[in-house]
């Protein structure tokens, strides 16, 4: 009876872990679409609203969910304080904060920390641009993923059940 119990809790164990680690890919494509979502409301804010970037900033970490609002809502107390930070300090200080426990990649979060570049044009429409162009590379990250994720979920699935099963046939 006891090894009956062993033997389903180890594969119900090792397929755990196999789910977990499907879950946390979903999670990180969602998390690139809420970025991605962020970025094109602070693109509208900017291009219809004609706010600069810290108006926009604080308008948009209004209406942004979690971590994302509590970040661009600090980022603009930190530049209306005057402390001697540049927008792009500011941003990646935030932005790194934000994505800190997130399963997002680095080279994702090398795109969003270079939307605080977008700060250096006095232009609004070269910062338009910029950020749409940051925006793209988002967009083209998330059909990547999602892509990806089919493969890569069943595939996660699969082995925690089978790794499941084999442990049980070496310990039996």
């Amino acid at each position: 009876m006891q090894r009956v119990v062993g033997i389903i809790f180890i594969i119900a164990g090792c397929s755990g872990l196999g789910l977990l680690y499907r879950q946390d890919l979903c999670q990180g494509l969602q998390e690139l679409r809420n970025l991605k979502h962020m970025l094109e409301m602070l693109m509208s804010e900017i291009r219809y609203h004609k706010s600069t970037l810290p108006e926009a900033c604080r308008q948009v970490g209004k209406r942004t969910q979690e971590p994302y609002g509590s970040a661009l809502l600090s980022l603009y107390d930190m530049l209306r304080e005057h402390n001697g930070k540049s927008f792009r300090e500011g941003w990646r200080e935030n932005m790194e904060k934000c994505l800190k426990k997130l399963p997002v990649s680095e080279k994702e979060r090398d795109m969003v920390f270079g939307v605080g570049e977008c700060e250096g044009f006095s232009d609004p429409d070269m910062q338009l641009r910029a950020m749409e162009q940051y925006r793209d590379m988002l967009e083209s990250r998330v059909k990547t993923r999602e892509a990806q994720l089919h493969q890569q979920g069943r595939m996660a699935a699969g082995l925690g059940i089978m790794s499941g099963l084999l442990l049980v046939i070496i310990l039996i």
